[in-house]
């Protein structure tokens, strides 16, 4: 077993919905969003039937200023979010919540029965802790991604599940096991716990970073942080396969990790040579051009290690950005 890991064996039977009921009072299922159309409401529908025979209940809290969500399922609550950013949503949504367990989904995420059954189960089997599960794409969306040269540099990359997203996290196949941080994108936690530590930081104001300055104010308190491997949900982000959109996610991400680093996280600090500096400064000043070269390649396989060295040069390029700039575009 890797050192820092702890392995706990559980049974991978999922007990029934009434012998769960027996040891937990419900599930509070909060979902911010912005945006996303018709995204969302597979995610509701999914949802709903998740919940199916369950002592749950759904609020979504809306993050736009500009748009309503438009939600046609019953059993669920649409909240307008008096603040800004996905964290202050979360902690709207954890302070109306009505039940013990709040379980955070992303609105992209498609979850079954089974998912909200395991979750309880663990929670009922390890009191006081937190959870993830693995997400993966759907059959469909990768075959989707071959279509395209971007699509086809995603799978090249291994991001077509949560693993790939996270190469430093010590990843097991099997057995729940310890992890130093937990993302948002599907997150289990008692609500006392939550409310007991203020939930997440609301100056994060975009998407990205409050999840890991929460894991780490969780450690500190000695909650512990667990992930499922063996269950994954799936994440249906097929309007967001673009690479402006990708490029803009990382660059955010990139913004959250100085922030982070400002609030006095030496982990998030990013280190660039002096000589890099000056190369992604150049590659700033022609970024426009980087971009309109690589959305014109001809969608071939020939082409797809040049365009491959493209967005590489072009996601460090943004991450520099994103890092080192004071604002986000």
């Amino acid at each position: 077993m890797p050192a820092g890991l702890i392995g706990v064996a559980l049974r991978r039977e999922v007990p029934s919905a009434s012998n769960i009921m027996e040891s937990m009072t419900g599930v509070s299922i909060i979902i911010p969003t912005i945006n996303r159309g018709a995204i969302l409401n597979e995610t509701l529908a999914a949802v709903h039937a998740a919940i199916e025979g369950l002592d749950g209940e759904v609020i979504v809290v809306n993050d736009s200023k500009s748009s309503k969500a438009e939600v046609s399922h019953r059993r669920m609550r649409v909240l307008d979010s008096p603040g800004s950013g996905a964290a202050s949503a979360r902690n709207f949504g954890a302070k109306v919540a009505r039940h013990g367990l709040l379980l955070f989904i992303d609105d992209d995420i498609l979850i079954s029965p089974r998912h909200i059954r395991r979750t309880l189960e663990l929670h009922s089997q390890n009191p006081g802790a937190c959870f993830n599960f693995n997400w993966k794409y759907s059959d469909e969306l990768i075959r989707r991604l071959d279509e395209t040269q971007m699509g086809r540099f995603i799978r090249a990359a291994g991001q077509t599940e949560y693993r790939g997203w996270v190469p430093d996290l010590p990843w097991q196949s099997r057995g729940i096991f310890e992890a130093p941080l937990l993302a948002a994108f599907y997150f289990s936690i008692e609500r006392k716990t939550f409310l007991g530590l203020g939930g997440f930081d609301e100056s994060f104001k975009r998407q990205g970073g409050e999840d890991d300055e929460f894991s780490l104010r969780l450690r500190r308190q000695g909650v512990r942080l667990f992930i499922d491997p063996e269950e994954s949900v799936t994440h249906n982000e097929s309007d967001r396969m673009e690479l402006r959109t990708k490029l803009a996610r990382l660059k955010t991400g990139a913004f959250n990790k100085r922030q982070g680093f400002e609030m006095g996280r030496p982990e998030c600090r990013l280190s660039f040579p002096l000589h890099r500096r000056a190369a992604y400064a150049l590659f700033s000043a022609l970024k426009p051009l980087l971009i309109t070269v690589a959305e014109g390649l001809p969608n071939a396989r020939f082409f797809d290690p040049l365009y491959s060295r493209l967005v590489h040069v072009l996601i460090g390029t943004v991450i520099f950005e994103g890092y080192f700039r004071s604002e986000l575009d």
